[in-house]
């Protein structure tokens, strides 16, 4: 029986490099489709072929389904789909507030290799729980990111930044479970449903 998590994990690693290349092509189309402002419900597998330019039979031959290639976008290593979290604790070397000092996991433990270490939360809907970090001490999501790209000793550029926070954003957001929100506000404007009206506010 398949379970969640196989419909949520590629089906197969690219080996040979034009099969990496390819793969590519099929995460960074399904990036253009998010910069799009496509909501990630309405993309379709064939849609990421055909923007990715390679047969739909490719992108079935590394992913079970969208939701695969979506997953394969986002930081899976700790975040795990399906609910892209894990059970795990992490010292993510984020900078203790003067006079705040939160020891983490060890004040639990008591032991010194817990110092620092702290769950690691889900990402679905992280756009709507700012600032981030155990502390705050992330006011921005594109800073949370940055630092966990700084964490990771890969080398990244804000192009990258800006895909996973739309990624993050736009395909781990989930309003099925909100309350339900008023087509306009007592003023007559339209609700706001992706941040404030007035930019920069």
């Amino acid at each position: 029986m398949t379970n969640k998590t196989d419909q949520l994990t590629p089906r197969r690693r690219p080996s040979q490099e034009r099969s990496r290349e390819r793969v590519e092509r099929i995460l960074d189309a399904t990036a253009a489709l998010l910069g799009d402002d496509m909501p990630a419900d309405q993309i379709t597998t064939a849609a990421i072929a055909e923007e990715a330019g390679v047969p739909i039979g490719s992108v079935y031959q590394y992913f079970p389904n969208k939701l695969a290639v979506l997953a394969e976008m986002g930081c899976s290593e700790c975040h795990s789909p399906p609910l892209f979290e894990s059970e795990t604790f992490a010292n993510r070397n984020v900078a203790q507030d003067e006079g705040n000092i939160d020891e983490g996991r060890a004040e639990v433990t008591g032991r010194a290799e817990d110092l620092g270490k702290f769950r690691t939360p889900t990402l679905r809907n992280i756009f709507d729980t700012k600032p981030y970090f155990h502390n705050g001490s992330a006011k921005r999501l594109e800073d949370a990111v940055r630092h966990e790209l700084d964490q990771s000793g890969i080398a990244f550029t804000e192009e990258d930044v800006r895909l996973i926070e739309l990624f993050i954003s736009k395909a781990l957001r989930d309003d099925s479970r909100m309350a339900a929100r008023p087509k306009n506000v007592p003023s007559g404007l339209p609700t706001p449903l992706d941040g404030p009206i007035f930019p920069g506010r």
